[in-house]
C-alpha cells in the first residue's frame, strides 16, 4: 500500500543516498519541502520543492526506486507537492524535467515556458546547467494553477 509523508530530518541520509545514486544534487532539509513515498512501510521514492527565493520554488528530485515503479508513487509525490505549493500560496513553481516527461507533468498543471525573461535567475541557472549536464533533453515548465 502506498503512503505519503513529509520527510523528517532523520530521513535525510536515505534521501541524499537516493540522490547520489542518480546524480542529483543533495537535499538541504531547511530550504526544501520534501515528500516521501512508502510502499508497505518501506521507503520507495522522494521528491522536493526547493526554495529559490522571491516566492519561487523549483520542483524536482522526483525519484522512485526501480523495484517500486509502476505503483503510481511518482504521480502521488508530484500531486502532493503541487497541492502543498497551492496550500502555501507559492506563486511561482517551476520544474525542469526530461523532455519525454512533458505530458506527465502537464497532467498536474505544468506548462512549457516559452519566454524565459520572467523566470527567476536561479531557476534559469539550474535549467542551463541541466541542459549541459544530462545527455537527455531537458525542458523548463511552470505550474499554472
Amino acid at each position: 500500500m502506498l503512503t505519503l509523508r513529509a520527510a523528517r530530518e532523520e530521513d535525510m541520509p536515505w534521501v541524499n543516498e537516493q540522490y547520489r545514486e542518480v546524480g542529483f544534487a543533495a537535499s538541504d532539509y531547511g530550504n526544501e519541502i520534501i515528500a516521501l513515498a512508502e510502499w508497505n512501510g518501506e521507503m520507495a521514492g522522494v521528491g522536493r520543492l526547493v526554495n529559490m527565493g522571491q516566492d519561487t520554488y523549483e520542483m524536482g528530485g522526483i525519484y522512485v526506486q526501480e523495484r517500486f515503479r509502476g505503483k503510481q508513487a511518482a504521480s502521488a509525490i508530484v500531486g502532493l507537492l503541487v497541492e502543498e505549493a497551492g496550500r502555501r500560496g507559492i506563486p511561482h513553481v517551476y520544474c525542469i524535467p526530461f523532455a519525454h516527461l512533458e505530458s506527465f507533468y502537464s497532467r498536474f498543471g505544468y506548462k512549457r515556458v516559452e519566454n524565459e525573461s520572467a523566470v527567476h535567475p536561479g531557476v534559469l541557472k539550474k535549467y542551463r546547467w541541466c541542459r549541459t549536464e544530462y545527455p537527455q533533453e531537458t525542458i523548463l515548465m511552470k505550474l499554472i494553477p
